[in-house]
């Protein structure tokens, strides 16, 4: 049986990530979108893009997330 899950289940995360790059030795752009939700995010670097990620799991209760310019960019709880 397929289970749909709910949006505000916090057990699953799912996210589609797209990487794309202007000039071949350009920056990479993202996109995240949370594929329970449809939300969609756009970065214009990749640390931005991971600091999105680990709030989006934080507020999930999976992981804190420290400064991104420590050593362990995140603790488990």
């Amino acid at each position: 049986m397929l289970r749909i899950l709910q949006p505000m289940e916090n057990n699953y995360q799912a996210f589609l990530l797209r990487l794309q790059r202007a000039e071949s030795n350009g920056r990479w752009r993202s996109t995240l979108q949370n594929i329970q939700t449809g939300e969609i995010h756009h970065f214009a670097t990749e640390r931005e893009m991971v600091a999105h990620l680990l709030e989006s799991l934080a507020d999930a209760g999976e992981i804190i997330p420290r400064s991104m310019n420590g050593e362990d960019s995140h603790k488990r709880v």
